[in-house]
């Protein structure tokens, strides 16, 4: 008995650390960390450049000679505490002989690693924790200056059995309805169909990597955690495009059409313009009717925004002054008169020129007493067939009166509505009736027609007319059968 005691307890102890070795391997087990993997050969890629844009200058090899090394890139799928976990961990074994040179890049969640090609018996493990999984076959040969690209799925799952897994029905709802929808579960790919943009899909838990594309919307591009507590989720892609709406509640825009200018193209549209689907960025809105004031407006529509737009009833473009001057005349004779000239001017405000009226007269209001019906001839003689050579005063006097109407054109029209409402500049010239009638005295005190300088009949005058803010002046000159000239000034208010 005492000699199969040895022998019970070395079994005894070999039992134990069997026992140990199982537990200590399921220890290992239940903190595994999966490593799915999936590498291609990238075209038309140079190591070389890809090695010294990513791991700095390398020493030179001969022109001749093949670049000895081959670039691994592996991209990292998982969360973010997962891929930070890769970063600690994952490494390449190229036999017994660690990776020359690893790099990570965190925009990209990209691992790179610089193997030579001589080495064919790659490996991934993750510092002892798992067991290390081929990345190649045994018998693939890197070859020299070529890049190899894949994906790794880097999970930290608490077991490694999927028939251990939950399974949830889990309900995804995408905006818009017909997109598409594809979903990676380690390198399991496989699309969802979308019935009225919602699916319902019995799922095992875990983290799912989903691609949605529908047409003039942005790709998204995420994860769905699919446990007992996340079991549905709605994603609403973002559109490339806007919605632009010119509505007409106001009869005054009814047949009317807006022009649409975008990215220097313009198109003319019939109002309402209902919901159209634009791209992105600033819009002018134009809108024009005749004889009315353009209606202008700049809009910009943002991804998804629906921007409408209510137009304000277009006034009438007719842009009127009324002005009103006191008025004074001059003639060389010397005569004189005074007035009043009154008038308005107005015309479209697109155009240049306004047009406008105006009426005035004047009179020097003055009667002459005991006026025969003889009148003096030239030399001063009385009548026409008794001819008398009276005594003459040396007294003179004048009546004087002329009524004129004609048209203005107004050279401010379209700029004075940047200027003053009331500025105005331009022309008048009309024509009317008038009469100048010259008296001498002679020495019984009557009156006599001096007859070479008196003139009745057609009056025509003409001259320049402006206001600033309001304060109007005019100038010009007035004429009877071209007989009789006077200077004419005015002063007045435009309102």
């Amino acid at each position: 008995m005492q000699q199969n005691n040895p022998n019970n307890m070395r079994r005894q102890r070999l039992l134990v650390l069997l026992l140990l070795f199982v537990g200590y391997m399921a220890t290992i087990m239940a903190q595994s960390i999966t490593l799915t993997k999936e590498f291609q050969t990238m075209p038309n890629v140079k190591a070389l450049d890809v090695y010294r844009n990513q791991f700095g200058e390398f020493e030179r090899v001969g022109a001749d000679e093949p670049f000895p090394y081959a670039v691994i890139r592996v991209g990292l799928d998982g969360t973010p505490e997962e891929i930070k976990e890769a970063k600690q961990r994952l490494s390449f074994q190229l036999g017994r002989v660690t990776s020359v040179e690893t790099v990570f890049k965190d925009a990209r969640n990209e691992l790179l690693f610089l193997v030579p090609t001589r080495a064919c018996n790659i490996q991934m493990s993750c510092d002892g924790e798992c067991l290390p999984q081929m990345m190649f076959d045994s018998l693939v040969v890197l070859q020299p200056n070529t890049v190899f690209y894949g994906r790794v799925h880097f999970s930290l799952d608490e077991t490694r059995d999927p028939d251990k897994l939950a399974k949830y029905v889990y309900a995804l709802t995408v905006e818009p309805a017909d997109a598409k929808v594809e979903l990676r579960y380690g390198f399991v790919n496989e699309e969802w169909v979308l019935k009225d943009g919602m699916t319902e899909q019995l799922l095992t838990e875990g983290t799912y990597y989903y691609t949605i594309t529908a047409e003039d919307y942005r790709t998204a591009e995420g994860s769905l955690v699919v446990d007992s507590l996340h079991r549905d989720t709605t994603i609403a892609l973002v559109p490339k495009f806007g919605l632009l709406s010119v509505r007409t509640d106001s009869a005054d825009l009814a047949g009317l059409s807006v022009e649409v200018e975008y990215m220097k193209q313009k198109k003319v549209v019939e109002l309402p313009l209902e919901s159209e689907k634009c791209g992105l960025g600033q819009y002018a809105l134009t809108i024009k009717k005749p004889k009315h004031h353009v209606w202008k407006k700049k809009v910009v529509v943002h991804p998804g925004e629906h921007v409408e737009v209510f137009p304000v009833p277009l006034k009438k473009a007719y842009h009127h002054n009324t002005f009103v001057l006191a008025e004074g005349g001059y003639a060389m004779n010397p005569a004189w008169s005074v007035g009043l000239m009154a008038g308005q001017v107005y015309g479209e405000v697109t155009r240049v020129m306004g047009i406008g009226w105006y009426v005035k007269g004047r009179s020097n209001f003055q009667t002459t007493k005991a006026i025969e019906e003889l009148h003096i001839n030239n030399g001063g003689l009385i009548g026409i067939t008794s001819p008398l050579m009276p005594a003459y005063t040396g007294r003179t006097c004048f009546t004087e009166w002329n009524l004129n109407a004609g048209v203005v054109l107004n050279f401010l029209n379209k700029k004075a509505l940047n200027l003053h409402k009331n500025s105005m500049f331009g022309l008048y010239a009309g024509l009317g009736y008038g009469q100048y009638t010259r008296y001498w005295e002679i020495a019984d005190g009557r009156w006599f027609e001096y007859a070479p300088t008196s003139v009745q009949g057609l009056s025509v005058g003409g001259g320049v007319i402006g206001s600033i803010k309001g304060l109007t002046i005019s100038a010009g000159v007035n004429t009877i059968m071209a007989k009789y000239m006077e200077i004419e000034m005015g002063l007045g208010w435009t309102f």
